[in-house]
């Protein structure tokens, strides 16, 4: 597993396995709850596929990537496309088309992302 930015250690993230452990409880408590196609377990989809390769540290504001070597701070707009990438495929898999329009929408994009700083 890739280490934290040290910064992400420092100020934001939780320093033992155990509170590690909690919020993946809690994820999968919270995709259990989370109804197919909502904001929430896009967000969840998003943060499982990428949390060992992309993180955002809250205490600087930036997100950061995995280099296979160190964190490197990524731009903006490479988070806010991947998010949009996990919109477009929950879209996909979504049979009502007025709903699938929706889950690929800039106001889902935008919530998704929000949503996957928490």
């Amino acid at each position: 597993m890739n280490p934290r930015p040290q910064q992400c250690r420092d100020r934001c993230c939780d320093n033992g396995a155990g509170r590690q452990d909690k919020r993946r409880k809690s994820q999968t408590d919270t995709l259990a709850l989370s109804p197919e196609f909502s904001e929430d377990r896009i967000a969840l989809s998003f943060v499982d596929r990428f949390e060992n390769s992309f993180r955002y540290v809250a205490a600087l504001g930036k997100w950061f990537g995995w280099d296979n070597a160190r964190w490197r701070i990524h731009d903006k707009q490479i988070a806010r496309d991947r998010v949009r990438a996990v919109c477009r495929e929950a879209s996909s898999h979504c049979n009502q088309q007025k709903q699938a329009k929706l889950l690929a929408s800039a106001k889902t994009v935008s919530a998704v992302e929000r949503l996957g700083l928490d």
